[in-house]
């Protein structure tokens, strides 16, 4: 900040100026160690949540795709997800935790309405050829009626990169 910015006309510049720095620096993936120095980089769509809608009853299948930066050749990247489950007028169904546990989780309410999520974040084979693609699908399975479903994604990896998420 220099003389001139504190002149009261130019103030508001140099907050609006100020608040886009903070703003992109928010936008970029942060770099984090553990102790093992290894340098991991956290990537996120940038919305709230990458979908916060309902399903009907039937099965729907979630892609999440990374694609690093080209900073690594072969990046090693680990999913994780943040979800709420619930029927329409339930708000008690919740996920809390990131996690990418590799079993299911189940949850019922009182009129026997059940949803099921398989398979969390299980890898897809299918894009072996192109090492900087990582694909993950989970299945949703909804026995009830209609269930609100709303969810976030995380990849934690050796290098940055963008995120797709798909719901079909």
């Amino acid at each position: 900040m220099t003389r001139l910015d504190r002149l009261s006309e130019n103030t508001l510049y140099e907050e609006l100026r100020q608040l886009q720095i903070d703003f992109r620096e928010l936008k970029y993936t942060q770099p984090t160690s553990g102790k093992s120095g290894v340098r991991t980089y956290e990537s996120e769509t940038g919305r709230v949540w990458d979908y916060d809608g309902t399903i009907p009853n039937g099965s729907r299948e979630i892609t999440v795709t990374f694609t690093g930066n080209g900073s690594q050749t072969q990046p090693i990247v680990n999913g994780y997800m943040f979800m709420y489950v619930g029927m329409i007028n339930q708000e008690a169904w919740s996920f809390p935790q990131y996690s990418s546990i590799q079993g299911g989780l189940y949850y019922e309410d009182s009129d026997g309405a059940a949803v099921t999520v398989r398979k969390l974040m299980e890898i897809d084979e299918s894009l072996a050829g192109d090492p900087l693609k990582t694909r993950w699908k989970t299945l949703i399975l909804n026995t009830g009626n209609i269930c609100r479903l709303r969810f976030k994604v995380r990849v934690r990896g050796t290098c940055a990169g963008y995120i797709e998420v798909s719901v079909k």
